[in-house]
């Protein structure tokens, strides 16, 4: 039997096969049979492409055939190949049988699939990465060899396999070798590139690739947020002020050996040490990636301060520092002062009553003050509306160095007496808490009550239609607190306040009255018509808690004036006389009206008519200067 051994499939092998003739006459009728498929004659028939037989072969003789074999499977296969002929007697046969292995081809592959990266590398820098090779078919791999790979990938040391790697032009089945390139970026950007290699696998000529990739990169490069110069502002004395410092890698790799210094007090690092508690930063930094340090300013003296951050790493390439100039001012803190000190007084205010008071704060420091809040009060002391800074106060958590604002505190006696409390205004000055007192204090007095003068009712008596009376009436405060809103009404004819209006000519009242005092109102009654006629005087005001009215009620009786007639009317005559006689004539008077007259006097006369005795009411006469209603008198001229 004939062994064509392990073959890959898809090649053919030939064999050229011996026929010869031992036998003594000549064979005829040669041809050749019985191979197929994966074996066959070359060429597709007797004697195969290059084969010498013919139909006949001479005494002694020799001739060849050539049987191909092809596998296209994997396995052992075997045939026989039968060559017939006539051996000048009779047919005959000749045989020889063959077979073969199909085995796989020799498979090569190449490590760090699909696509192998050597990241980010410095320009001016070089990165090294071996590659493993594999034949994974069952025949060995020949005539390797790698093309098409250029700048900036090269083998390392610059030819096949590179240096330390164990490749050569052949590599057994099932065995693996590697092959060493390196990545030597000379300017910035992405490169890519195919590693190739042709190999024959045992049928023909193939190839295995491997994309392969590098990012040629900048210098790792740390910057520090907050440039040029990151100023702290003005701090109270005594304070910590925190800053969180971003530092960005803006270049192509990663920077390490990263540490901070050259800061001193009152600048450090929040904690003492890098990267200041909270913050982020440690020895190394992705490319394009950030972290954090954080810096506390602590001044413990009044002044301007600077210094810097300094930053130390290593780019890739060297060492390096990024820094950031910091700077601040210490000032004094803030100071707040609560207005109407020592003790504020709100005075007497009626119990059951309220009295507001805004009181003032001002920032007498250098820095804002903040996390105000108001406390310490307690009733009857209250935040107007029941919380600082009170209904209408303009306080807020914060107040500016040289600035004001406004709290507003309500006293609201429920009982008489003084009592006392204190303000509590806390705050924090910049650097720690702190607290401004106002002591304050007021007296619970009982409300204002207002009486006015004749009561029940003041009656002005009898007066003549069309006379006037007036009164002057007294208005006493005989509460605890001022009267206030003071105000005359409810007058109408034949009563008015004297001279139209509140408190009446002459009045002494006016709009508040104080506690036991006392003042006048004038009224006047004025009748126009005969009969009783009555009214109200009416004071309102506030009793220091609500409006009230004092009231008196007035009254007067209007009647008929008095009214006069001289006797002997319409015209006396005295008749006719001697010049040089004398004659009297005694008049009587009488008063037919409802009022007695008065200031009556006599006059009108003039010679030689004259009051008896030269004046009224003349001599004997019994008129004076009033007369009764109803009653009569005399008067006595003379002629």
């Amino acid at each position: 039997i004939y062994n064509y051994g392990s073959r890959p499939v898809g090649l053919a092998t030939d064999k050229i096969f011996t026929l010869q003739n031992t036998g003594g006459v000549t064979a005829t009728s040669l041809s050749g049979s019985g191979v197929g498929a994966p074996f066959s004659f070359k060429g597709g028939s007797f004697p195969g492409t290059g084969g010498t037989c013919v139909s006949t072969l001479a005494v002694g003789a020799t001739c060849t055939v050539i049987v191909t074999y092809s596998p296209s499977s994997i396995g052992l296969q075997s045939d026989t190949i039968e060559v017939s002929y006539n051996d000048g007697l009779v047919p005959q046969t000749s045989y020889r049988d063959v077979q073969g292995t199909g085995v796989n081809p020799a498979s090569l592959a190449i490590s760090d699939s699909p696509i192998f990266s050597y990241g980010s590398v410095i320009v001016g820098g070089s990165l090294d990465h071996n590659f493993t090779i594999t034949n994974s078919g069952d025949v060995a791999a020949t005539s390797m060899s790698e093309v098409g790979l250029s700048a900036p990938f090269a083998y390392k040391g610059g030819s096949f396999p590179g240096t330390g790697g164990t490749c050569a032009g052949t590599l057994a089945a099932s065995t693996s070798c590697t092959v060493v390139f390196t990545f030597s970026p000379t300017a910035g950007g992405t490169y890519n590139d195919s590693i190739v290699f042709n190999y024959s696998n045992g049928v023909s000529t193939v190839s295995v690739s491997r994309d392969i990739q590098g990012i040629g990169a900048t210098p790792g490069a740390l910057s520090i947020s907050d440039g040029p110069t990151y100023n702290f502002g003005t701090v109270a004395n005594g304070a910590t002020i925190s800053k969180t410092f971003t530092v960005t890698n803006t270049g192509g790799v990663s920077t390490s050996a990263m540490a901070g210094g050259g800061l001193a007090s009152p600048f450090t690092f929040a904690g003492g040490t890098y990267p200041g508690s909270g913050g982020s930063c440690g020895a190394t930094l992705a490319s394009l990636a950030t972290c954090t340090v954080v810096v506390e300013f602590s001044p413990s003296a009044i002044n301007s301060y600077s210094d810097a951050i300094e930053l130390s790493y290593n780019d890739g390439l060297a060492a390096q520092t990024s820094s950031r100039a910091v700077s601040g001012t210490a000032v004094a803190p803030a100071s707040l002062a609560v207005s109407d000190g020592p003790t504020y007084d709100y005075g007497t205010v009626a119990t059951s009553g309220s009295r507001d008071k805004t009181f003032t704060i001002t920032n007498g420091g250098a820095v804002t003050a903040s996390s105000i809040a108001g406390s310490g009060l307690a009733a009857p002391f209250t935040f107007k509306g029941g919380s600082f800074p009170g209904t209408g106060g303009s306080c807020g958590v914060t107040l500016n160095a040289g600035s004001t604002c406004t709290f507003v505190v309500t006293y609201s006696p429920a009982s008489t007496g003084t009592l006392t409390d204190t303000v509590i205004v806390s705050y924090n000055d910049g650097a720690q808490a702190q607290s401004t007192n106002r002591d304050i204090q007021g007296t619970g007095a009982v409300p204002a009550v207002l009486t006015i003068s004749d009561g029940a009712t003041y009656d002005f008596g009898t007066i003549a239609n069309g006379g006037t009376a007036e009164k002057v009436f007294t208005v006493t405060n005989s509460g605890g607190v001022t009267a206030v809103s003071l105000s005359g009404s409810g007058l109408a004819a034949p009563f008015v306040f004297k001279g139209g209006g509140y408190p009446g000519t002459g009045g002494t009242c006016s709009t508040s009255l104080s506690a036991s005092a006392n003042c006048t109102l004038v009224v006047v009654y004025s009748p126009t018509s005969i009969g009783v006629q009555g009214d109200t005087i009416e004071v309102s005001y506030s009793d220091g808690v609500n409006a009230q009215t004092a009231t008196r009620p007035v009254q007067g009786t209007a009647v008929a004036p008095a009214l006069l007639t001289v006797s002997d009317g319409p015209t006396y005559d005295f008749g006719t006389r001697a010049t040089g006689s004398s004659t009297d004539k005694v008049f009587t008077v009488t008063n037919s009206g409802s009022l007695s007259s008065s200031s009556m006097t006599g006059s009108g006369l003039a010679a030689p008519y004259t009051f008896k005795g030269g004046s009224y009411p003349g001599t004997g006469g019994t008129c004076s200067a009033s007369l009764s209603a109803a009653a009569s008198c005399t008067v006595v001229v003379n002629y």
